[in-house]
């Protein structure tokens, strides 16, 4: 019973069924004569998993494969650092913690690695399944943010790079393909290619408009011969340089 003029604060929890957008609203109802009916739109991003639920599924998967401990500490390992980028203050700013997104991402793809490099002894399907797991993860990320929103929150803005910034590959040095990593503050013309050390450019990776935010590409390795090259990013009057290591 609410007293004319009072207010009353109500909690409400939502579930997602489908990872996405989800809008609703929220109906209350008095026996008002002139304000009988109030409503409220809502809306929100929905996982039906929360990341951290998602890489704690992840890690008890390894914890449960019947490897030998050394290689089940290296896979742990690589989970803890994905761990400890996602444990960001939540105070932290947008652009720190677009940062730590990413840096989780780049470790759930070097877990990804580490688990190719140890199949055998991890089964063919085992293998595979940790892979998809890590993937749906990173998806996760990508989408909603390191908070992997669940329920009538806000919806969680996935915050812009405040710099042109080009990763080094992953994984460097590389056998087969590695993927590359680059940032835009805002949408621009790209140009992204590989050259040898005599400065020819044997390899176009991205050429034309790209839009701001972050982006990855993979880098085959198949019609390069073994050694050194130099991967160059000429985007917003800017060029950045990594080095990578092709080895057949």
């Amino acid at each position: 019973m609410l007293s004319p003029g009072a207010c009353q604060t109500v909690s409400v929890t939502y579930t997602a069924n489908n990872v996405g957008a989800s809008t609703g609203s929220v109906e209350v109802s008095s026996n008002d004569p002139v304000n009988g009916t109030a409503s409220v739109e809502l809306s929100g991003n929905g996982t039906q998993v929360s990341a951290i639920e998602r890489l704690n599924n992840l890690e008890s998967a390894v914890i449960a494969l019947n490897i030998a401990n050394g290689i089940k500490g290296q896979l742990r390992a690589k989970l803890t650092t994905v761990r400890n980028h996602m444990n960001v203050n939540p105070g932290a700013s947008p652009n720190a913690k677009a940062v730590q997104a990413r840096l989780a991402i780049e470790g759930l793809e070097a877990f990804k690695a580490k688990v190719i490099q140890y199949t055998p002894p991890i089964s063919a399907a085992v293998s595979l399944a940790l892979r998809n797991d890590a993937d749906a993860l990173i998806a996760q990320i990508r989408a909603f943010g390191l908070a992997g929103n669940n329920g009538w929150d806000a919806l969680i803005e996935k915050p812009l790079p405040t710099e042109i910034y080009l990763s080094e590959s992953y994984p460097n040095p590389f056998n087969s393909a590695s993927t590359i990593r680059f940032s835009l503050p805002e949408a621009a013309g790209v140009d992204l290619s590989v050259f040898d050390l005599t400065g020819r450019q044997v390899m176009t990776l991205v050429s034309g408009e790209v839009e701001a935010g972050f982006h990855s590409v993979t880098l085959d390795g198949n019609n390069l011969c073994s050694g050194m090259y130099l991967v160059r990013m000429n985007a917003l009057g800017q060029t950045e340089i990594v080095k990578v290591t092709y080895i057949k």
